[in-house]
């Protein structure tokens, strides 16, 4: 059995479908019951067909710290296609070639700290939740800087599960 959790579309149509949930028990029993997942799967015919994108399979998909077995959020750059988001339970990864490679994006921590949201703006801004802390890019994805600092208003401790408002949810709640 395989959840999906996360859903995005690029521009030319493809469709990213994140798998795993990000929940799992930790020692002495602590946390929830989840789904462990397979990666990203990623269709080019509309949903018809699916194929795993093999650089997102996990290593062991029955250890819940495995990379890629939980993919929280999945965002597509509203104008390139091949630039995709991923926050997953190892961090935060982007592809600039529709998911055959991933990297962490300069600025971002690679202390495989937990991804829980990403968002893309309508002129290419992203907006990702690693660690706990908001992380801004402005130059479309190449570099990210922690905007969650203490002169912003946030604290120094770690903050339970925090995710993104867009556009979108904005005009969905004035409705």
């Amino acid at each position: 059995m395989i959840t999906v959790v996360t859903l995005a579309q690029a521009p030319n149509g493809d469709i990213y479908a994140g798998t795993g949930e990000g929940n799992f028990y930790g020692l002495f029993g602590t946390g929830v019951g989840a789904f462990t997942g397979g990666g990203i799967y990623k269709s080019t015919d509309d949903g018809v067909s699916w194929n795993v994108l093999s650089s997102t399979q996990p290593v062991s998909q029955n250890s819940t710290v495995a990379a890629w077995i939980s993919v929280n959020k999945i965002a597509c750059d509203p104008v390139n296609s091949n630039l995709i988001y991923a926050g997953m339970n190892k961090g935060f990864k982007e592809s600039t070639d529709g998911g055959m490679t991933w990297f962490t994006p300069t600025g971002i921590p690679t202390t495989n700290a937990s991804s829980t949201d990403v968002a893309v703006a309508s002129n290419g801004n992203v907006i990702a939740i690693v660690a706990s802390k908001p992380w801004l890019s402005t130059d479309g994805g190449a570099t990210f800087s922690n905007v969650g600092t203490i002169a912003a208003g946030f604290t120094n401790a770690a903050l339970g599960r925090m995710g993104v408002r867009t556009e979108l949810d904005r005009e969905l709640d004035a409705a």
